[in-house]
């Protein structure tokens, strides 16, 4: 699980918004609108503060809890090899 001290230079907020334009329509979970709107931005920002701060997700959202995890994991790897 990545630690928020592991990303640097950005901030929680910058790093969701960056992740919430690469949440597509398809990544939505079933019956939730498919397009942008300020519920489905609540939820995808709740499941990527969990994923960012390490906390566990409850049972029902574990499988998107996952999406923001492999995403945070990929920028930090990115960020690595940069640097």
């Amino acid at each position: 699980m990545m630690k928020c001290g592991d990303l640097k230079s950005m901030n929680e907020n910058q790093l969701f918004e960056l992740f919430y334009m690469d949440v597509k329509p398809s990544m939505n979970p079933p019956l939730m609108p498919k397009h942008h709107c300020d519920g489905l931005k609540a939820f995808w920002r709740e499941r990527f503060l969990n994923a960012f701060y390490g906390r566990t997700e409850p049972l029902s959202y574990m499988s998107w809890g996952e999406i923001p995890q492999m995403w945070l994991a990929g920028y930090n790897h990115a960020k690595e090899n940069q640097d």
